[in-house]
């Protein structure tokens, strides 16, 4: 229930700006995304992934700083024979694993130039992600789904080209189940490529 709060205030603060005055100027995005695990999620899916997409909005405050809100979607799969080491023995045979994230997260940004020209940005998300695991092996099924908190740092460029932008950004995501236990963390990170229009 806390972190299905935690979900709702994020959220809030993001739409805060968007819902002002007509004046209100904003950016949004649609982006390809291409994903590789890390740490312990990188022992259990280690191919990188391009089946991914993110959606994001952003809401000026000035020509230099915005805050949103982002939506992402990246599905990681891994086939392996490889022996699982268990207490009474070992398990063979063909495996498939598979990992779907789903972060939502509130962002940050920063950003250099000005608008409408070519612009570098530094960025910060935080909020909520929700993460689906899978391992299938034979007839048996191992599932582990559950909320997490986490954040994502991030960089990206804003190319200009005709009315809109080409852009392309790079994210690591961080997200554990609770703040008490961070070994049982998630990592992974993120090249996105897309195109953005905003309104100034």
């Amino acid at each position: 229930m806390k972190k299905t709060h935690v979900l709702i205030i994020a959220f809030a603060i993001a739409l805060v700006p968007l819902t002002q005055s007509n004046a209100q100027i904003g950016m949004g995005s649609v982006t390809w995304d291409v994903s590789g695990a890390l740490g312990d999620q990188g022992d259990f899916v280690d191919a990188v992934s391009y089946r991914g997409f993110g959606l994001e909005g952003r809401s000026y405050l000035s020509r230099h700083f915005t805050v949103g809100l982002s939506f992402d979607w990246q599905v990681f799969d891994h086939q392996t024979s490889e022996l699982i080491e268990l207490e009474g023995g070992t398990l063979s045979g063909k495996q498939y694993r598979y990992i779907n994230a789903f972060p939502i997260l509130a962002n940050l940004h920063l950003y250099a130039g000005d608008v409408h020209d070519f612009r570098i940005y530094l960025g910060a998300g935080v909020g909520a992600m929700y993460i689906m695991e899978r391992l299938q092996i034979g007839l048996a099924t191992i599932e582990d789904n559950d909320w997490y908190f986490g954040g994502a740092p991030e960089m990206g460029f804003l190319i200009p080209f005709s009315e809109m932008y080409f852009l392309i950004e790079g994210r690591v995501y961080y997200a554990v189940r609770s703040l008490d236990d961070t070994e049982d963390a998630r990592m992974w990170w993120t090249a996105k490529i897309g195109v953005a229009y905003d309104r100034w």
